[in-house]
């Protein structure tokens, strides 16, 4: 994009579904009693604002139209975040404070409640399990640790809290990866068999 100075516009089945979420977002703006929070959300939370949801839907507009190499470069990226994530939920969980301005209640951390970052961990288990590709040899690497670091941390989340849901969540997470990888080994994407009960 940057180089050619023109955005490629990419058909997705994406786009309709969302659309109508942001439709939804508009006419819930429109239909809200406080105008103001249901745009820019409340100082403690701003998750389900309107400016986020938008600035979400403008994230994967440009990520799905700009991306060349099929999603290698921004699962690296992702990979490395949520590395980051784990790693600093984990840290906060065990009680120790990295940064200042960072509250010091027991229920704060990176995602927000504990129970939602360890269904996070449980959900994205199998996005560690990709191995970079990257020209670079320091990107791939960095990745490499933040994905070890990533998976240690979310299986740590997961022993800890030990609930009953996440590892269901775990487990159903880790079969479909298993699932989808086969299939394309075999058909290239193309699931040309089905698990019966």
């Amino acid at each position: 994009m940057i180089k050619s100075g023109s955005l490629r516009y990419r058909k997705t089945a994406l786009y309709w579904p969302l659309a109508a979420l942001l439709v939804a977002g508009i006419i819930a703006v429109i239909f809200s009693s406080n105008f103001h929070t249901a745009i820019f959300g409340t100082a403690n939370n701003r998750v389900f604002a309107l400016v986020t949801l938008a600035s979400y839907l403008a994230f994967f507009f440009l990520a799905a139209n700009t991306l060349e190499d099929r999603g290698r470069e921004i699962r690296g990226v992702l990979a490395t975040s949520l590395g980051l994530v784990f790693l600093l939920g984990v840290i906060q969980l065990l009680g120790l404070r990295m940064f200042r301005g960072v509250p010091d209640e027991a229920v704060f951390n990176t995602v927000g409640a504990l129970k939602s970052l360890g269904f996070l961990g449980a959900a994205l288990l199998p996005f560690f399990f990709v191995a970079p590709e990257t020209e670079f040899r320091w990107q791939k690497v960095v990745v490499d640790i933040a994905r070890f670091v990533g998976m240690i941390s979310a299986l740590f989340l997961l022993v800890l809290l030990n609930n009953g849901g996440m590892w269901i969540v775990a487990s159903l997470s880790v079969l479909a990866y298993i699932a989808f990888t086969s299939s394309s080994q075999l058909q290239r994407g193309k699931m040309k068999f089905f698990a019966l009960p």
